[in-house]
């Protein structure tokens, strides 16, 4: 969103059939389920919004990884390398994204 992702909003992940969005406040998706949805296309869906960067981890932690985020300290190194090149435009200076800051 435009605000940048907060607190709030992991809590809001990591929860089932809850949401952190207010109706009629602009922000699409509402009850919990939408960001669910893409466990449908993958096991490990990765999360960067400086200065947050982790993934949920199906395969690594069975039914528990729908809803315990695991912290990345290269979220890039988990990427397909087809992926890469645009993960590198969004970000190119890696501010916020390397563990080494």
């Amino acid at each position: 969103n435009e605000r940048g992702f907060q607190p709030k909003d992991l809590y809001a992940m990591c929860q089932v059939g809850e949401s952190s969005k207010a109706a009629g406040s602009g922000k699409i998706g509402r009850k919990g389920i939408g960001f669910k949805s893409v466990f449908q296309i993958t096991d490990c869906p990765v999360v960067v919004s400086p200065p947050f960067r982790f993934c949920f981890d199906v395969a690594r932690h069975g039914v528990f990884g729908y809803i315990v985020p695991t912290w990345l300290d290269d979220p890039e190194a988990g990427l397909p390398p087809k992926h890469r090149g645009l993960f590198q435009k969004l970000y190119p200076s890696r501010e916020g994204i390397s563990s080494a800051e």
